[in-house]
């Protein structure tokens, strides 16, 4: 497989991951901040849901329609025009009530799917993607971990709610601060599939990321009900954060010496082993040790997605959308579960999202391995 060009200047690349990032953390703290809007009397917490959906649709919706249909050129004019946006559309939230919080986060999701379809496109021309997604992911879950820090223990409580409104615009501006290293263009992606769409085979690979996402949504939306424990999830929060450092760390170590499907394909076990765990009911260390596993999992089957999508669509459409499927997982995941644990034929076992969350990740198992079987023997050229 002939490598796409790169861009030259290493600057270009970290722009590249970085306004994709900042878009990723400024979404992270919006649920903080949905909470303090519903404490204050000015967003309903039946809407608090809707906001988070209408952002994560938004995104989605974006860079789905920007993997198939925009070229990537004219990079820095399209990330400074999406970042001023979403800076604009995330200090408006500032004087806003009810519906219109919603119809901003909206709008704001359609901005940052932008910048994020800008670092997803970077990520989807590298041969050897891997430490690049790692750098992407990591780099966006700790400033998602310090953000959220900053806010809820020094804007909110000493600059009160006006001020902590304005860090989403914030990290847009850092994207804004970016735009000038980008590259100008990304080259066009190899072979591309008719009308802009991915192959068949990159669909059905959008799909097996989507039900893994989905899964691991559903089941961290319950987990605080699975724990019965605040200290218990505090705990487990802070082991899921450093399981997802060693994820990362894991992709960046085994670049090269792995296949796609095998990592794919193991989260997928690693993750069913989690879950199967959890659902008798572990002691303490073991309930965390479990999260921990399937948050391990997680971050390398993500870290790997980019290389596992360009073996099933050598296009790299698919790989170039696969935020698309990430995003719409993360919102539709925990709506999937929420409706087995308590819609019918549930009666609020929160173990029924594990379930729910054993059947998706079981459907990602198998179709990694119909995927991969026609395509073991496929390698990706060698880095230059």
């Amino acid at each position: 497989m002939t490598e796409p060009a790169q861009p030259d200047r290493p600057e270009g690349a970290v722009a590249a991951i970085g306004v994709g990032a900042a878009a990723m953390i400024g979404i992270g703290v919006q649920p903080l901040l949905l909470d303090a809007l519903v404490k204050a009397g000015r967003l309903s917490q039946d809407l608090v849901h809707p906001a988070v959906l209408a952002d994560l649709f938004g995104m989605g919706l974006a860079i789905a329609l920007a993997a198939c249909f925009l070229p990537p050129t004219r990079l820095r004019r399209t990330a400074a025009v999406a970042a001023v946006i979403s800076a604009g559309l995330g200090l408006a939230v500032i004087g806003a009530h009810g519906p219109q919080i919603l119809a901003l986060r909206g709008l704001a999701g359609l901005a940052d799917g932008l910048l994020i379809w800008i670092t997803i496109g970077f990520l989807a021309r590298r041969a050897r993607p891997e430490p690049w997604a790692a750098a992407f992911f990591m780099s966006q879950s700790l400033g998602q971990l310090v953000l959220v820090g900053l806010t809820g223990a020094l804007l909110l409580p000493r600059f009160g709610l006006a001020i902590a409104l304005t860090a989403p615009a914030a990290m847009s501006a850092i994207a804004l601060l970016l735009c000038a290293s980008l590259p100008a263009s990304l080259p066009p992606l190899p072979r591309p599939a008719p009308a802009g769409l991915p192959a068949p085979r990159g669909l059905i690979g959008l799909a097996a990321l989507f039900a893994y996402v989905a899964a691991g949504t559903g089941v961290w939306l319950h987990m605080s009900r699975l724990a019965g424990d605040p200290a218990l999830s505090g705990l487990t929060v802070s082991a899921a954060l450093c399981a997802q450092v060693l994820g990362a760390l894991f992709a960046v170590l085994s670049a090269g010496r792995l296949k796609p499907g095998q990592v794919f394909a193991g989260a997928a076990l690693a993750t069913l082993t989690a879950y199967a765990i959890l659902a008798l009911q572990p002691p303490p260390a073991l309930f965390v040790a479990a999260f921990a596993l399937a948050s391990f999992s997680g971050m390398a089957l993500g870290t790997w997605l980019f290389s596992f999508l360009i073996q099933a669509d050598p296009s790299r459409r698919a790989a170039a959308a696969s935020a698309a499927a990430q995003l719409t997982g993360s919102a539709l995941g925990p709506l999937i579960a929420g409706a087995v644990v308590n819609g019918v034929g549930g009666d609020g076992d929160p173990r029924l999202a594990l379930a729910v969350g054993a059947a998706l990740v079981a459907t990602t198992l198998v179709t990694t391995l119909v995927l991969t079987r026609p395509l073991g023997n496929l390698k990706l050229a060698p880095q230059g």
